[in-house]
């Protein structure tokens, strides 16, 4: 039986409020679907998806535009004269500024590059002028020399932490699968054993009744009467205890498998179940491929490296060289 029709036999049965078969596959795929153990992991790894997205944009060019809205400013301000006294001034104008720039990392050495262009805008009511100042054009760049290359590090590190994430993720599946099998035969041993509870009951009170008719006819010691009415005393209080024990075992497979508390179910034993062989060999490499300790490892050592480096940078002589070069120019109207 496939999942959605599956959920949507759970939903027809819910609304019915008729018992619901459900067989180990059954279980399984509902534990994978609305488990609020699967949800946990799928936020996860959708944080660690969008953190490895976030990492690659880091190093594509980015375009950046940003400025400054029109500001007024009207208010009286002190001007300092060219003889070099000062008289308070009126000051009214309006100016704005805009900026945008295209920026490249590199992070085998580091380096940061960049051109942009700005322009700045000044009105003064006062004078009637309007004044421009503005660079058509720069390019520059950023070199840290001897310094920690923190971009470097994270260009090998990142998508081993990405490559780990995804793997968990399939463990994560697996381990929810396992954990649901391990609640579906909890279940179904529980079932079994308050049904043989509930047969002992019932044979332990037919032993009652012949035996009472038995005492009747006086064929009975009180020896062996009173041994049966202890029998059946037992037989209730194993009853009793598997009844609790079913109703416990019910209410976490419920509860992990998001069913509602009041739905009837009822488990099928799987009757394919076979035996099979695993090469060792085969196992051994798919353990090597598939398991998150392979990248976790290698990530592992990774930082290592990284830590030392950074110790080493840190201590010792660093600087930063710069450069840029540009056009720039003023014009009034």
């Amino acid at each position: 039986m496939g999942l959605p029709l599956l959920c949507n036999q759970v939903s027809s049965a819910q609304d019915l409020n008729k018992k619901l078969n459900l067989s180990l596959k059954n279980v399984v795929n509902l534990a994978i679907a609305q488990s609020t153990s699967m949800k946990y992991v799928q936020n996860r790894n959708v944080n660690y998806y969008w953190r490895y997205q976030n990492f690659r944009t880091g190093f594509r060019p980015q375009l950046i535009l940003n400025g400054d809205l029109p500001d007024y400013n009207h208010t009286t301000e002190p001007i300092t004269q060219p003889d070099g006294s000062v008289e308070f001034r009126q000051v009214s104008n309006i100016q704005m500024f805009a900026n945008v720039a295209l920026s490249q990392s590199i992070p085998l050495t580091g380096t940061y590059i960049y051109a942009a262009s700005s322009v700045y805008r000044i009105e003064d009511f006062y004078n009637n002028n309007i004044e421009f100042s503005g660079t058509p054009i720069s390019i520059g760049f950023v070199q840290p020399v001897f310094a920690y290359n923190s971009m470097k590090w994270s260009k090998r590190t990142e998508p081993l932490i990405y490559e780990e994430s995804m793997k968990e993720f399939l463990e994560s599946i697996e381990e929810i699968s396992l954990r649901a099998a391990q609640y579906f035969f909890r279940y179904l041993r529980i079932q079994t054993n308050f049904n043989l509870a509930q047969s002992n009951l019932k044979n332990s009170n037919d032993n009652l009744k012949i035996a009472e008719t038995r005492r009747e006819l006086g064929t009975i010691s009180e020896n062996d009467f009173s041994r049966i009415r202890l029998s059946v005393i037992n037989a209730q209080k194993a009853l009793n205890k598997a009844r609790m024990d079913l109703k416990n075992a019910d209410f976490e497979l419920k509860t992990y498998i998001q069913l509602e508390p009041e739905q009837e179910i009822e488990l099928e034993m799987p009757l394919d179940i076979f035996l099979f062989k695993i090469d060792m060999d085969k196992a051994l490499a798919e353990a090597l491929e598939n398991r998150k300790e392979t990248p976790e490892y290698e990530r592992r050592l990774i930082e290592a490296d990284r830590q030392l480096t950074w110790a080493k940078r840190n201590s010792g002589l660093s600087a930063t060289l710069r450069g840029s070069y540009g056009m720039s120019n003023a014009s009034s109207t």
